[in-house]
């Protein structure tokens, strides 16, 4: 007879089970937050990666297993025009056709899901799932059941982390931030409890492989493991069936060489090459053990100089191993100068302040967590120390890598908090029985300590600034703005764009490349630039185009095949800006034109079509935009403001009360640049006739947006200024 038993919950595993349940529901709840003000994608790169993985899917469900053959020879021309762009060798392909093939098994059940609902909503689950590595991490470096909880929780509230596994992120990140820390947590189980060790770091490897074919940045946990492989001898008891694991580990993470991004390629990236280093010092380790060749003290001596050998060949061919927006977030000398990289937001560096406003606590407890995790010399510890260490290192140097310090704050911060009760003494943090009138129960004081930095640690941040903050609309809801609600300049635009009966289909068109990716695929119309920065030259060509008096410009688009001009433009009204000391202040630092139109990006062009030495021909030494720059070049033609010059404000009564040419030194009146609303360029006018502006709607603070489209009808002067 089947004897069949019921699994024996206790009553600090129910407490458990329900307390992560609600915080998984929160962790969904907060990230879905956006999707109240419109179901679209966030940010821009996800547009790209929706289309292409839309490609995969239909090629698959075409051509069966022949489809990814035709993928990888796919070139579309809608992209970076006239070159068009390989999808393969310039895209994260393994994100794709994980994704697809979700999908496509999905889709049998739910047949209206379509993948554009579909990749909407799967970042806020991926998200939610990254608490199960985040807790079992924890508990496996404490063996306490009750601490992994506060990382659960911080999930729903750490920023960089939040926004990036939020409504509609469709990126490789939400997916390589759910793969690296299981990663993390399958070796510290494989390794620290010995349980399952070569599967565990067989299937770890093949995690952070993967994850390198969604985001590049997954191979900076590639080198955190490396690290911990490497100094293994020196902090652990090695045998065989270790380096075993560790050539596992490797094993599974060639995974990446399937896909031509990495491709081959992360066989001899500089993580890999540390990883093999590993494997060849413990094998000799072992070696020398066996042979007693040489103390240990000269062995290690003798593996410190292989060691510094070896990082200083990486370190020569690293430059050209390494995408320079990675390269420069390892060197902070690099990004000291002006580059190509500094003009693009996701990859500028944090400033301590900021971190240390952002994570406060968190960050003190994460560093904490290293300190003690090291000192307990297991490989899991170790590997979670480097981790949580390197993580503040290169979060902190570029914005796109923000997410590592949130990643790095939910594991460490619930870590650094027991440790620091433990060695304090406060109370004995082991569960403890007792017997009142027969019955037993379980009880510990850990759970009031945990409570206790739950309320101080969590509270406060939550209710208070993150959650709040991440109800905000989507990028392309406000329009890539600072205006935190609805500016619906874009999505209108997109919709005049993509019905035939206004735009040919897949006509050619100029934009600044933020928006390449918006105008392609929701305006179904071909770009000649766009997110991916592929191709400088291209850039700085479209660079030069906007700065440049018509005429020259002209030159430049027909080289691009242009025929139509997408303009962003921005500002706010007049009686707001006499009226609103806050606008003063913002305009005196020559801040005014960061609302996010075309017009607060002519530093970025004058970098990328490399006039830096001519930038005082375009902006004034305050910051502002000069007079040449609105009456000479084609992008100040094709803004819809005309500059009237600098206008004295009475602060008593918010009235002008006199214009001038240039700023003048005062301190009776605040100063600010005046324009009037008068396109230079109207549906009448030569070479360029604007076709499409969306709506002027003011936002409550007096801010508005607005999209101006231009078709090229030919080359002649203008006639309506």
């Amino acid at each position: 007879m089947l004897n069949i038993r019921r699994p024996k919950i206790t009553v600090g595993g129910a407490f458990v089970a329900l307390i992560f349940s609600l915080l998984l529901a929160l962790a969904l709840y907060v990230r879905i937050m956006p999707a109240k003000y419109g179901l679209y994608l966030n940010e821009f790169d996800p547009y790209y990666h929706y289309y292409v993985t839309n490609v995969v899917v239909n090629d698959l469900l075409t051509y069966g297993l022949g489809g990814i053959s035709k993928y990888m020879h796919t070139v579309s021309y809608y992209f970076w025009y006239p070159w068009g762009r390989n999808f393969a060798t310039t895209s994260p392909s393994g994100l794709y056709f994980m994704v697809a093939i979700f999908y496509i098994i999905v889709h049998f059940f739910e047949t209206k899901l379509t993948l554009y609902q579909f990749t909407e909503i799967l970042p806020v689950i991926v998200g939610a799932l990254i608490s199960f590595p985040v807790y079992f991490t924890a508990k496996g470096l404490t063996g306490n059941k009750y601490v992994g909880l506060i990382g659960v929780l911080l999930l729903s509230s750490v920023p960089g982390l939040l926004i990036r596994t939020d409504w509609g992120w469709y990126k490789g990140t939400p997916f390589a931030f759910l793969f690296m820390p299981t990663a993390i947590m399958l070796l510290v189980y494989g390794f620290d409890k010995n349980k399952g060790k070569l599967l565990l770091a067989l299937i770890a490897g093949f995690l952070v492989g993967y994850a390198q074919t969604m985001w590049g940045g997954s191979e900076n946990l590639n080198g955190v493991i490396a690290l911990a492989f490497l100094f293994l001898p020196l902090y652990a008891k090695l045998d065989l069936k270790t380096i075993e694991a560790e050539i596992l580990y490797v094993i599974g993470a060639m995974v990446a060489i399937i896909y031509p991004v990495p491709g081959i390629g992360w066989a001899y990236s500089p993580t890999m090459l540390l990883l093999y280093l590993s494997i060849i010092v413990s094998t000799l380790y072992i070696i020398n053990d066996k042979l007693k060749l040489l103390s240990r003290r000269n062995f290690f001596i003798s593996v410190f100089g292989v060691i510094v050998v070896g990082l200083g060949a990486v370190t020569v061919v690293l430059p050209h191993l390494v995408n320079l927006r990675y390269l420069s977030a390892l060197d902070f000398l690099l990004r000291l100068k002006p580059s190509i990289v500094s003009t693009v937001a996701e990859q500028l560096p944090i400033s301590g302040l900021d971190l240390a406003f952002t994570y406060g606590l968190a960050l003190l407890l994460s560093i904490a967590a290293g300190y003690y995790l090291i000192k307990k010399r297991t490989v899991g510890s170790v590997i979670v120390a480097l981790f949580l260490l390197w993580s503040f290192y290169i979060g902190s140097s570029m914005g796109e890598l923000l997410d590592y310090i949130g990643l790095a704050a939910i594991i460490g911060a619930p870590i650094g908090i027991y440790y620091i009760f433990e060695n304090i003494k406060l109370a004995p943090l082991k569960e403890k029985k007792s017997k009142v009138k027969g019955k037993s129960y379980s009880y510990s004081y850990e759970k009031g300590a945990v409570a206790v930095a739950l309320i101080g640690l969590l509270v406060v941040p939550i209710g208070y600034y993150w959650v709040p903050a991440n109800n905000a609309p989507v990028t392309i809801v406000n329009s890539a703005t600072i205006l935190n609600g609805v500016v619906p300049a874009w999505t209108d635009a997109l919709n005049w764009m993509s019905n035939s009966s206004n735009m040919p289909p897949h006509s050619v068109v100029v934009a600044w490349w933020d928006y390449g990716y918006w105008i392609t695929v929701m305006g179904n119309q071909t770009t000649v630039i766009d997110n991916a920065t592929i191709n400088g030259t291209q850039i700085g060509l479209v660079a030069k185009m906007y700065l440049s008096p018509t005429n020259e410009a002209i030159n430049i688009f027909h080289k691009l095949h242009g025929q139509y001009v997408v303009v962003f433009a921005t500002g706010v009204d007049l009686y707001t800006a006499t009226h609103d000391q806050y606008l003063y202040g913002y305009q005196e630092t020559g801040q005014l034109y960061g609302i996010g139109g075309d017009e607060s990006k002519v530093n970025a062009m004058i970098v990328w079509a490399h006039w830096e030495s001519n930038q005082s021909t375009y902006i004034s030494s305050n910051g502002m935009l000069t007079p040449y720059f609105w009456n000479d070049t084609l992008l100040g033609h094709l803004e819809p403001l005309r500059y009237l010059g600098w206008g004295q404000i009475d602060t008593s009564t918010g009235q002008v009360v006199n214009i001038t040419p240039n700023y003048v030194n005062s301190s009776t009146y605040y100063q600010i640049p005046l324009f009037s609303y008068q396109p230079y360029y109207t549906s009448n006018s030569t070479p360029f006739s604007l076709v499409y502006s969306s709506p002027l709607q003011l936002a409550s603070n007096g801010m508005w947006a607005q999209v101006l489209i231009y078709k090229y009808v030919g080359n002649s002067t203008n006639t309506s200024a």
